[in-house]
């Protein structure tokens, strides 16, 4: 149990990973992913392999951007998108030694905060929509 104790902890491992995603949701309009997540948690493997090919283009066109011009704002959206593998792997192990109930919670929290809106996702869909 200490390990799910990370997971949904304040600032924890939920929120991290929420936080790449909502990028990536945001610019990709991919709320259907998330909706479906949240609908039905027990379909998270293959949803969360839609998500990471989201994040991989996502993470593509900030890149080809960046060659355009140097930027702050996508450079720190590169840093994010980045750690999506490790945030991932980390957090489908957590789910992993959750029980139905609270995996099926902590997915659905995991939908509310990635499909939260944030100044940063709106400034990095915006620069790259520019």
């Amino acid at each position: 149990m200490a390990q799910s104790r990370s997971v949904s902890a304040g600032g924890g491992l939920v929120s991290r990973l929420a936080a790449v995603a909502r990028i990536a949701v945001r610019y990709e309009q991919a709320y259907d992913i998330i909706d479906e997540l949240a609908r039905m948690p027990e379909r998270y493997p293959e949803l969360f392999s839609k998500l990471t090919r989201v994040v991989a283009k996502t993470l593509s066109d900030v890149e080809r951007k960046l060659s355009e011009k140097k930027d702050e704002t996508l450079e720190k959206a590169e840093r994010v998108l980045l750690t999506w593998g490790r945030l991932l792997d980390e957090f489908l192990r957590a789910l992993e030694n959750m029980s139905e109930k609270e995996r099926d919670a902590t997915l659905r929290k995991f939908a509310a905060l990635a499909l939260a809106p944030s100044a940063f996702a709106i400034k990095v869909e915006r620069i790259l929509r520019g």
